[in-house]
């Protein structure tokens, strides 16, 4: 039994029939394959229906995809002939994404196709398609790319406002995805994607109704909520510290709240909250927490530097020297902070990725 399932004992017969039937499937694999590649630039019917049989083998095959599209393109992407055939790549693509919702090729063609489309392709469709996708697979970051994707799509045929309005909805599916996992890169990115957008259309447009983006204080308060939340309910999940940093990091949020004056306090809020974490780590588990000391060290290492004290200081060194012994597999990195051969703050602000 293995995962729930089963293992099937075979016989030796049955293992004899199996390989014969596998020697059987190679040859004629690796044989459509060199008929394929002799015959690249033979734009064709029957090389088209090569591509589809040798695809739905093997989507991994990225070369043949590219094949594919050299076909349909030497056919003209505005004949009613290749609209049909790009119609039904589509319905092949979506067959393809349930049995591999994770293979690059199989994303890149679907959008390949859609922008060939041009005026025919139906970007509301395809955004009800994604969100299905999402739910069966909430951490699948093709399908967020993709959800990007064919967002910056749909807004490209929106006025201003409506545009906002999108990405304020968009923002609302990040926090009802983080809420329901909060272990969710591809949420945490895309969230980090959007606050620019949005703040930067708000002061745009001089929107009155949305306190919460034209006010960085209001804006930082309740996302460290949010990550205050995730990081006690599972504090050796790497998404939430990383967005954390990206939070006292990010310079269009950290600009304003340096005029304004409360910056360090901010820092200071935090720092304390981590702390406390940390403590708790320790008198329940024996040990410190890896990403409570890794975050002690870069806010405290922000709030010298904001004070003009020497970055690494005695309080930075004893939490290094903690992660040298708890984070082996990083423990150059650390040495090489303490030494000052790496900087403890990075030059340029940390990115939350999908």
């Amino acid at each position: 039994m293995q995962h729930g399932v089963k293992r099937k004992h075979w016989s030796d017969a049955e293992l004899r029939e199996k390989e014969a039937q596998d020697e059987a499937k190679i040859a004629t694999y690796r044989q459509l394959t060199k008929l394929v590649l002799d015959h690249r630039q033979q734009y064709d019917d029957t090389s088209f229906t090569n591509t589809t049989t040798l695809l739905t083998l093997n989507p991994e095959f990225y070369t043949i995809w590219n094949i594919r599209r050299e076909i349909l393109e030497h056919w003209g992407l505005d004949t009613d002939k290749v609209k049909r055939h790009l119609a039904e790549d589509l319905k092949m693509v979506m067959a393809m994404l349930k049995r591999f919702p994770k293979c690059y090729w199989v994303w890149n063609h679907r959008r390949w196709c859609l922008l060939s489309l041009k005026d025919d392709a139906n970007w509301e469709k395809e955004f009800a398609l994604v969100s299905m996708l999402l739910d069966l697979d909430i951490r699948n970051f093709h399908g967020w790319q993709y959800r990007r994707f064919v967002v910056s799509q749909i807004e490209l045929g929106q006025r201003p406002e409506q545009q906002l309005a999108t990405d304020l909805k968009e923002f609302e599916y990040t926090t009802l995805k983080i809420s329901g996992n909060i272990s969710n890169f591809s949420a945490w990115h895309n969230r980090s994607q959007l606050i620019p957008k949005i703040i930067t259309r708000v002061h745009e447009l001089n929107v009155t109704d949305q306190p919460m983006f034209s006010d960085p204080e209001k804006l930082m308060a309740n996302e460290l909520e949010l990550v205050t939340t995730g990081m006690y309910m599972d504090s050796s999940d790497t998404s939430v510290w990383t967005y954390l940093q990206w939070l006292v990091t990010d310079p269009l949020l950290v600009t304003e709240l340096k005029q304004r004056g409360v910056y360090e306090t901010i820092l200071r809020d935090q720092l304390a909250k981590v702390k406390e974490l940390d403590d708790l780590e320790l008198d329940e588990n024996g040990k410190h927490d890896v990403w409570c000391l890794k975050s002690m060290v870069l806010i405290t290492a922000l709030l010298n530097r904001e004070a003009q004290r020497p970055i690494v200081d005695e309080n930075i060194t004893e939490w290094l020297n903690l992660l040298v012994e708890l984070d082996p597999q990083r423990h150059q990195r650390y040495r090489d902070q303490l030494s000052g051969r790496n900087p403890v703050i990075s030059t340029t602000p940390t990115s939350v990725t999908s």
